[in-house]
């Protein structure tokens, strides 16, 4: 007689948050925010068959009815033969790279780099794919055709451009350049008068009020969620490994940020290859969000007297009573009952409970 057991995709992921959980949906680059009784019914249930479920009392009968709606119409879950449960084996979540540095960040201002060094180190030497050019002030269109000129000899196969609003760098400009250097796969115009979102053929196109670009901001709009992320974040920094940023002068809380003439003393730097290993699970505040494995975060970790990894600056979402700074009803982590500092990390419960109550209207 066929039994039928309850079954995840492999390729849908869920992830436990302090105060409700998400499942990463790889294949359709996806995800849903679901609450942590659905996270538990999913890890206690899968390999079960639905008598086996119905008869644990985990849930009742509505309840259950709901979560399994809610799963079959994403097409996150399905009932297999339980003779071919050996048929759906788990993904491989280990992340690797055959490139030394995977992306680089290149500030550019008035000074001119060396672009044969550059060019030799970064391109040349470590094969680095990606590199994103932010020019941190603009004389001119000629500038930038200089140097993406220069960048045509080697193999990389993604350029980003984040440039300051300039009077030449019109529409039509945007478009000449997209058409004439394949290898542009975002251009982003900060500090511009009027906002506009539109994609080329191989690039996508933002224009931006903000005023500078911000290095792995936190944002709903900056995730993506994908097997390469997800599976990059299980194992290192998302937003840090194998990345550095080439700038004027060097950052020394940053080992990430580095002058041009320090380029391969920087890759040897133990301070640098520590940074690329602080996985947000690692991390106190964000091991408790459920955006963790999908968040490009910026910030710089430090330790605890108690040698723990924390932020001493606050992220812009608070994953305790799931709001961003910018949406009604946002509390600090302070002001909610969450104290994360050199000293001490403590979760006031009772205070969360009250706060999460008086937030969500809950009896």
């Amino acid at each position: 007689m066929r039994q039928e057991i309850f079954k995840l995709f492999s390729d849908c992921i869920p992830v436990k948050g302090f105060t409700r959980s998400i499942i990463y949906d790889l294949t359709r680059k996806t995800y849903y925010l679901i609450t942590n009784e659905l996270y538990d019914f999913i890890r206690y249930s899968e390999g079960s068959t639905l008598e086996e479920i119905r008869n644990s009392n985990l849930i009742d009968s509505k309840t259950l009815d709901i979560y399994l709606e809610f799963l079959t119409q994403r097409d996150l879950i399905a009932w297999i033969d339980i003779a071919d449960k050996d048929q759906f084996p788990a993904i491989d979540l280990t992340w690797e790279s055959p490139y030394e540095l995977t992306s680089i960040i290149i500030e550019i201002d008035e000074n001119p780099y060396d672009w044969t060094t550059v060019s030799q180190t970064f391109f040349k030497d470590t094969n680095t794919p990606y590199v994103a050019l932010n020019f941190l002030s603009l004389s001119s269109i000629e500038a930038i055709r200089k140097i993406l000129d220069a960048l045509q000899a080697h193999p990389i196969r993604g350029v980003y451009l984040y440039i300051p609003f300039h009077k030449e760098f019109t529409k039509e400009v945007i478009i000449e350049l997209s058409s004439n250097y394949e290898k542009i796969v975002h251009i982003e115009v900060y500090n511009s008068p009027i906002p506009e979102n539109y994609q080329l053929k191989q690039a996508t196109v933002a224009t931006t009020k903000k005023d500078q670009i911000v290095y792995g901001e936190a944002s709903e709009r900056n995730f993506h969620c994908n097997i390469s992320n997800i599976t990059e974040a299980l194992n290192y920094n998302l937003f840090y490994n194998r990345k550095l940023i080439l700038s004027e002068k060097a950052n020394k809380n940053n080992p990430a940020v580095v002058d041009y003439s320090n380029i391969q003393r920087s890759l040897e730097n133990s301070q640098l290859k520590e940074l690329w290993e602080i996985k947000k699970d690692d991390v106190l505040v964000c091991s408790d969000c459920e955006y963790r494995y999908m968040c490009p975060d910026g910030r710089i970790p430090v330790k605890n007297k108690r040698g723990i990894w924390y932020f001493n600056n606050e992220c812009h979402y608070n994953p305790y009573i799931c709001k961003w700074a910018h949406e009604q009803n946002y509390m600090t982590l302070e002001d909610c009952g969450v104290t994360c500092s050199d000293e001490i990390f403590y979760i006031n419960t009772e205070q969360l409970k009250n706060m999460l109550t008086k937030i969500y209207n809950l009896e």
